[in-house]
């Protein structure tokens, strides 16, 4: 398995033609969001790659300014060698979730992913996506992708609630306080 590691990653989002210092900011915070899901996942009996999700988490907008980014930028880590990141920015958008099935890289970039907007943290995502439904009422296809992405961020939720045992989102706010 090929994984980039950190400062890999950070050379190639910085240098992407698709991808400016907001963007980039906001990878990192999707990182380091991903990256405290993962602590405490740590400490259950999920297993995943954490170099995977944070790979997966500062590349996943590595071409952010093109249509169709996720799939452009998956190929774009593909062509260079990194077919395990690049399945992860390929489905960070539109990703389908199992709810019974054990929690998934793609899954916690994904969920962080939504948790960030530009570089702060944003707890009511719900809310975030009842203003999307709003502003593209008249399009009936982005209605269903984004109560598609909604549904997804539930599910996540749910099993990332479950295994923890409380609700993550309580957990999650709770540490952004403690690290404000």
């Amino acid at each position: 398995m090929q994984i980039p590691e950190p400062l890999k990653c950070m050379e190639l989002l910085e240098t992407s033609p698709f991808a400016d210092d907001r963007i980039v900011r906001h990878c990192v915070r999707v990182a380091r969001t991903a990256d405290k899901i993962c602590s405490l996942l740590d400490q259950t009996p999920s297993r995943l790659n954490v170099d995977l999700v944070n790979a997966g988490a500062l590349l996943h907008d590595i071409a952010r300014k093109q249509p169709n980014h996720a799939v452009r930028g998956g190929k774009i880590l593909e062509d260079l060698g990194f077919p395990e990141v690049a399945d992860i920015v390929a489905v960070h958008m539109d990703l389908t979730s199992d709810s019974d099935g054990p929690v998934t890289e793609s899954e916690i970039v994904y969920f962080a992913d939504k948790l960030t907007v530009n570089d702060g943290f944003c707890l009511d995502v719900e809310e975030r996506f009842n203003k999307k439904l709003i502003r593209f009422s008249a399009d009936p296809e982005a209605v269903q992708a984004i109560g598609h992405r909604l549904e997804t961020f539930c599910i996540i939720r749910a099993k990332l609630s479950r295994i923890l045992k409380q609700d993550i989102m309580v957990v999650l706010n709770d540490l952004s306080v403690e690290t404000r």
